[in-house]
């Protein structure tokens, strides 16, 4: 529970370069190729290891952490459609608990 707290933190409380974050820009030849309508940014971070101290880990390093938000611009009927297979059920049921303060998934 606690690395997902502060993954959640991460991703969602802290936002833009007033926490640290800094948009990563794809060189031109990737961006044309994996994000051409630009649904896809990534942030870079430099940070120390967060995990509670430990004698073998006196370790002032700072390691660079990669948040990428995506937008996925699919029809309705095709997201109902992949979720619906039972091969996806896993995607589905961690879908329905992460926004489980909806009404309607």
């Amino acid at each position: 529970k606690d690395v997902e707290k502060w993954a959640h933190r991460l991703l969602f409380d802290e936002d833009g370069e007033e926490d640290g974050w800094k948009e990563v820009m794809c060189n031109k030849m990737v961006r044309k190729k994996f994000n051409s309508d630009g649904s896809t940014k990534c942030y870079l971070k430099w940070m120390k290891d967060s995990r509670k101290p430990n004698e073998e880990m006196e370790d002032d390093t700072e390691y660079p952490c990669i948040k990428c938000y995506s937008t996925i611009n699919a029809p309705i009927e095709k997201v109902c459609d992949y979720l619906s297979q039972e091969s996806n059920m896993a995607e589905y049921n961690d879908l329905v608990i992460a926004y489980r303060d909806l009404e309607d998934v």
